[in-house]
C-alpha cells in the first residue's frame, strides 16, 4: 500500500491549481496556426497545358 505525505499532495494540487487555467486557455483558443487559401488562375497557350507548382504537377 502506498502512502501519500501531505507535501507531495499539496504539490499535486498546487500544480493542478497551477497548470489547469493555463490548460483551459490553450483548449478554449483557436488554432494559433495560419490557414491561408489561395486561389491561383492560370492562362496558357496553348490552352490545356500541364501546370507544375513547386515541381508538382497540379492539373491541366
Amino acid at each position: 500500500m502506498k502512502t501519500f505525505s501531505r507535501t507531495k499532495c499539496y504539490r499535486q494540487k498546487c500544480l493542478l491549481g497551477c497548470l489547469l487555467p493555463f490548460l483551459f486557455l490553450l483548449l478554449a483558443c483557436p488554432p494559433l496556426e495560419a490557414r491561408v487559401r489561395r486561389r491561383l488562375t492560370i492562362r496558357s497557350d496553348p490552352p490545356g497545358a500541364l501546370v507544375y507548382i513547386d515541381d508538382q504537377e497540379i492539373g491541366i
